[in-house]
């Protein structure tokens, strides 16, 4: 694989709750690299059916639970607030 590096900070959750909000930066453009990265440190997204396979948590989810709050390409800005589906959890 090509090299892929992401910047990470964890904003939320507990080990009791088994769910975090995560703030990823992808410095790099790999196709599914915030997936993989987040997989491969042991904190998969919710409803990732490809890289969290092995993953069980009590909450059902009907989708990969991953959103883009904000992007920034070149001079374009745009922002959009969490769905309520993901607010909720």
């Amino acid at each position: 694989g090509l090299f892929a590096a992401t910047k990470w900070q964890h904003l939320g959750g507990s080990k009791e709750q088994q769910v975090a909000l995560m703030f990823c930066q992808p410095l790099t453009g790999r196709t599914h690299q915030i997936r993989v990265h987040m997989a491969e440190m042991g904190f998969p997204i919710l409803g990732d059916r490809l890289y969290a396979d092995r993953f069980r948590c009590p909450l059902f989810v009907s989708r990969t639970l991953l959103h883009s709050y904000f992007l920034k390409v070149g001079p374009v800005f745009c922002c959009a607030p969490l769905p309520v589906d993901m607010s909720h959890i």
